[in-house]
């Protein structure tokens, strides 16, 4: 993080190491870990296997109410958290069984392209990454590689 500890996400929680020791935040906090990202503001947030998301601010941890639309159009939660990033303007990817969710602003997007949802984000996003030279965030999944270019807010598919 910011501070230079070291964070692990366990299926049993989540450890922070840090010169003086560690601080251990059991399964009732962080419960099966699969993503951690640190934001802008120091915020760390947490996305568990089937459990949701949580934003811990070195205090305390909160669950977030998290909710985006499916490719339906219907509110629903997302389940499952493959991996997050921070992009160079502060938003923030995390990749789940609905696709890849965007924050920004204070709020939640799926991203998907409305016109043909099989040519950029039609499967479950596996995992993404942010390309710091490019500037774009990567996206694989099933149906093959996309990108998304935050600064232009466009979804492309690279090949299926």
């Amino acid at each position: 993080d910011d501070e230079g500890s070291l964070w692990v996400g366990t299926e049993a929680g989540l450890i922070q190491y840090f010169p003086d020791g560690f601080r251990y935040l059991d399964d009732k906090d962080a419960p099966l870990t699969w993503q951690f990202l640190e934001d802008a503001d120091g915020n760390f947030w947490i996305g568990s296997y089937n459990l949701g998301m949580r934003k811990f601010d070195g205090t305390k941890i909160e669950k977030v109410d998290l909710k985006v639309k499916n490719y339906q159009g219907e509110l629903v939660t997302p389940n499952l958290y493959f991996g997050a990033s921070r992009d160079h303007l502060g938003n923030l990817y995390f990749s789940s069984d609905l696709g890849l969710i965007k924050y920004a602003k204070g709020k939640f997007r799926n991203l998907h392209h409305p016109q043909s949802l099989d040519e950029c984000l039609g499967s479950l996003v596996m995992y993404h990454f942010f390309d710091t030279v490019s500037k774009k965030v990567i996206i694989a999944q099933r149906s093959g590689v996309s990108y998304y270019d935050p600064e232009e807010d466009r979804l492309r598919a690279l090949y299926s």
